[in-house]
């Protein structure tokens, strides 16, 4: 029986080029989210899309191709990757070593970019509701900032300026 070990290297070295592509694509949408090109998100939003669906696929691949790694070396059961590096023969292991290490980094500096763009996009999303509130007062002709700057009258009909800080 020919060993899986090989597959499963060539899956995770897919999974690690569709999440640098993935990175990638994310740096791409932060700029566009500070630039507000709405065009260009969109275009990223499909590509993610794309990109997602492929690496999902990938991703069942893999889980297979570890099940059946694990078999293949007698682990009674293999949910990550740590238990095959142990018990895979040298070549692989420093291979199987590296493809990990690689991706927890990969992954690190996904959540990272991740995080920023979900900060950028609260910011925006909190700037329109708040312009969006500014402009409601104005349209519905409620008070901004109070009184200040409307004309005001006291009881001898006098008109002045309301002076509010």
């Amino acid at each position: 029986m020919p060993s899986c070990l090989p597959q499963l290297v060539t899956s995770l070295n897919s999974k690690l080029d569709g999440m640098q592509k993935l990175f990638l694509l994310l740096k791409d949408e932060q700029k566009s989210i500070i630039e507000v090109d709405l065009a260009s998100l969109e275009t990223l939003e499909s590509r993610k899309r794309d990109l997602l669906g492929a690496m999902e696929r990938g991703n069942a691949e893999y889980r297979l191709l570890l099940r059946d790694a694990a078999r293949e070396l007698k682990l009674e059961k293999a949910e990550s990757l740590s238990p095959l590096i142990q018990k895979s023969p040298a070549p692989f292991r420093e291979t199987l070593s590296k493809l990990q290490s690689s991706l927890l980094e990969t992954g690190d500096s996904l959540n990272k970019v991740l995080d920023l763009n979900r900060d950028l996009l609260e910011a925006s999303l909190k700037h329109v509701r708040e312009n969006m509130a500014f402009f409601d007062a104005i349209m519905n002709r409620r008070k901004t900032y109070g009184d200040a700057g409307t004309m005001v009258m006291n009881g001898s009909k006098s008109r002045l300026v309301c002076k509010e800080i």
